[in-house]
């Protein structure tokens, strides 16, 4: 039962209260509203200390985490300057070695070509010379078959029997086995023909 208020049913909403019992509720209850508020009071003042150290820890931590960070972003920026210059100079690095490799490649590519060319004039000389060698050759030959064919004709038409003397020949045959002699002569006057 609240004892702030009277519980009278012929009390009105506005009617003031009475002085007695204010003393008394002073009386009755004073000693544990002054000590209520006291609590109160110190408990307020512990709560704006506690508050405040929070905040001043929240601001503490907002700013270390913020240094943090910052110091992140710079470490992370300086390693990635560090990157970016890494790459480009083994970017450079790499061009140059590019560059090198393809002056060489040329060196070679000429070298090569003078080489082929050299081959290829080797080559051609020497089948120059197998040409004019063959060519020679092939000449002698010709020539030694020419000289060799023109002999065998020569020996073939001193071996072949001539018409006339084997008419003759047969003339004489002719005479031997008894044939008169007109046709003989007749004969003769024919192979001398």
């Amino acid at each position: 039962m609240d004892m702030s208020e009277p519980s009278t049913p012929t009390q009105g909403a506005a009617a003031p209260v009475p002085e007695s019992l204010e003393a008394v509720r002073d009386i009755l209850f004073g000693a544990q509203m002054r000590s209520v508020e006291t609590r109160l009071q110190a408990m307020e003042e512990r709560l704006l200390r506690e508050q405040g150290q929070l905040r001043a820890d929240l601001i503490r931590k907002i700013d270390d985490l913020d240094a943090r960070a910052r110091d992140e972003f710079k470490a992370t920026n300086d390693r990635m300057s560090a990157d970016r210059a890494r790459s480009s100079e083994e970017s450079r690095s790499l061009g140059t070695e590019l560059t090198q490799a393809h002056r060489d490649l040329e060196q070679r590519h000429l070298r090569l070509q003078e080489a082929t060319s050299l081959a290829d004039a080797e080559i051609r000389d020497q089948l120059l010379m197998h040409a004019s060698a063959t060519a020679t050759e092939f000449a002698r030959t010709r020539e030694a078959l020419s000289t060799d064919m023109a002999g065998k004709h020569h020996e073939l038409m001193t071996r072949k029997t001539d018409r006339n003397a084997l008419a003759s020949l047969l003339a004489e045959v002719a005479k031997q086995l008894g044939d008169p002699a007109p046709e003989t002569d007749a004969a003769e006057h024919d192979a001398q023909d």
